[in-house]
């Protein structure tokens, strides 16, 4: 049965492009119910495929939604590649030795 409200607030205001970074933080079970929500109500496909999206990635393990940050972005240090710095294995040190001739 659809959620009479849905988890997100202001959720029917939001553009499209804002809700797909609101659902990043929702569990598997607000997603599910958004699912019911929309599907009652606009049914908007766009929409329907982006929850979905949602639900797949937490249901395959996706931990996109811990350690986000206010808007969904992830931390500072969580981005992928972000242990590239001196003395990774991606990005050795420079050598400080310059040889003269």
């Amino acid at each position: 049965m659809p959620a009479a409200t849905p988890p997100v607030p202001d959720y029917d205001d939001l553009p499209v492009g804002e809700l797909r970074e609101r659902v990043r933080s929702l569990s598997e079970e607000q997603v599910r119910e958004l699912i019911g929500y929309e599907q009652s109500h606009a049914d908007r496909m766009e929409v329907l495929e982006l929850l979905q999206d949602r639900l797949d990635g937490l249901t395959e393990g996706d931990g996109a939604s811990e350690g986000a940050g206010p808007e969904g972005a992830p931390n500072p240090g969580d981005e992928a590649g972000a242990d590239t710095g001196p003395g990774s294995a991606e990005c050795p040190p420079p050598d400080r030795r310059t040889e003269r001739s």
